[in-house]
């Protein structure tokens, strides 16, 4: 995004960047990661740390529990784990001599919960809670901004195969309640997503989602407007309390690195996924038109297929690219990368550099591979 942005003509105080870039949930929640869990983590907070002096505006790394929690942690114990992993990231800066108040206000969480509405609300709650006081008393945070949690949701609720347009409801009010719980920044699911890349129709109705429950109805007219609720506080005051005593046991097993080489995280997600099928599977959990009110998905027999021309395509034009560009410019870059990876340097500039040249996101993670080597899954928890 930076060079895109030069390329351009554009200053990075022109425009916003909001990434993502959480390497350590990927070992435990969707297994993509590429290379060993502490140099990703490294490189991680590269870019926050290159953030402070060039784009404090920009959000360069967004902690997730939304795939923690999909992979069957829950939305609490997620929250939990993510919490630790933002620890591993902010000691990291840290320990580089950035101050709290510097970098915190850089990070987002990305939060969960599909299942609950006013469990929904009440996590939000009780997430921010928990991060202001983890600020203030474990790092000694005075920045408003720093104590502050920024959030990103992704607006949801459980989305089914069969009569997919009931699915409009599940996301309106999934969404609802992360505005309710003052989410930040909403991102929203379309109606269709379960059955394959959304259309035009189906994007604008998610759009249009957004902008009824911020436009109409009042949702968006005053903060916090379930608190003093009975059960919105007690539910937020039970998770407050999930959160920390899951938050004592993972920093008693060493932190977020040691739970996944330990295998507790892998071991409590597995019996989390067991155990809310076996909800789903009994009706306990009810889901309609899936365990209740059942119908046979209303969808076409096959599943959505990436055209096989358009991977022919973008080897094309990847060819193309190679051919025009300055080798030995990449191939200086990607050294300088390699540089910055053994000496334990920042590796934003270099990789940005290699970026100019053209280089490809596969070389530049090669390097990488070939540097701090390849991360084998173990399957014994």
């Amino acid at each position: 995004f930076a060079a895109l942005g030069e390329k351009q003509g554009l200053r990075y105080s022109d425009y916003t960047v909001n990434l993502q870039n959480d390497p350590l949930k990927e070992y435990l929640a969707r297994g993509t990661q590429i290379i060993p869990a502490a140099p990703a983590a490294r490189l991680a907070v590269d870019p926050v740390a290159w953030c402070t002096s060039h784009a404090p505006h920009w959000s360069p790394l967004t902690v997730c529990y939304n795939h923690l929690n999909a992979g069957g942690a829950g939305s609490s114990k997620g929250a939990a784990i993510a919490l630790a992993n933002a620890r591993h990231y902010l000691d990291l800066l840290i320990a580089r001599g950035h101050s709290i108040d510097e970098v915190a206000p850089l990070l987002h969480m990305f939060a969960d919960e599909r299942h609950d509405f006013f469990v929904s609300v009440a996590n939000m709650r009780a997430l921010r809670k928990t991060w202001a006081r983890m600020i203030r008393d474990g790092y000694g945070g005075t920045r408003h901004a720093a104590l502050a949690l920024k959030t990103t949701v992704y607006g949801h609720g459980q989305e089914a195969l069969a009569e997919p347009l009931n699915n409009l409801v599940r996301i309106a009010f999934g969404t609802l309640a992360y505005v309710l719980g003052g989410a930040s920044y909403v991102y929203i699911a379309s109606y269709d997503e379960a059955v394959g890349i959304p259309g035009e129709e189906t994007v604008k109705a998610a759009v249009r989602t957004q902008q009824i429950i911020a436009q109409e109805h009042g949702f968006t007219s005053a903060i916090d407007p379930l608190g003093g609720s009975y059960l919105v506080e007690t539910l937020t005051l039970q998770i407050e309390r999930q959160l920390r005593e899951t938050m004592e046991l993972i920093a008693g097993m060493g932190g977020a690195l040691a739970i996944m080489e330990n295998g507790w995280a892998k071991r409590m997600m597995s019996e989390g996924v067991a155990r809310r099928q076996k909800l789903v599977d009994s009706g306990e959990r009810p889901w309609v038109t899936v365990n209740v009110q059942r119908q046979k998905p209303d969808v076409p027999h096959t599943a959505f297929r990436i055209d096989a021309a358009t991977t022919d395509r973008q080897l094309a034009r990847l060819a193309s690219v190679k051919a025009s560009r300055d080798q030995q410019r990449v191939e200086r870059a990607l050294g300088e990368v390699d540089r910055a990876a053994a000496e334990d340097r920042n590796s934003m500039e270099p990789v940005l550099e290699a970026v100019r040249a053209y280089a490809t996101v596969g070389e530049i993670v090669e390097v990488w591979k070939n540097r701090f080597g390849e991360f084998k899954p173990s399957t014994e928890f």
